[in-house]
């Protein structure tokens, strides 16, 4: 017959008080300084620029949609100038 165990508790270490196996990392790290968020014409910016490259390749877009030979995606066309409409209204 099988004896059943106590279960055992760990021990806190001391820079652990609350005995958290997790490791901390440094506070002093890049990636963990605070990052400055983007202004909105930073941002407005981003998007306008993001969304030339889309409308600059409608054509590209449709031949990857297969839609081409048959016919053309609408929304393919009208969705990066309605949201490039939207981001220069912010300025």
């Amino acid at each position: 017959m099988v004896k059943p165990t106590t279960p055992t508790k760990r021990k806190a270490c001391k820079s652990d008080p609350e005995g958290s196996s997790e490791q901390s990392a440094a506070p002093d790290t890049p990636s963990k300084k605070a990052k400055k968020d983007w202004t909105a014409e930073e941002e407005a910016a981003l998007m306008k620029a993001v969304f030339d490259l889309a409308l600059d390749s409608i054509p590209h877009l449709h031949s990857a949609s297969g839609l081409r030979e048959t016919r053309t995606n609408p929304s393919i066309n009208t969705k990066p100038r309605t949201l490039r409409a939207k981001y220069e209204k912010r300025n």
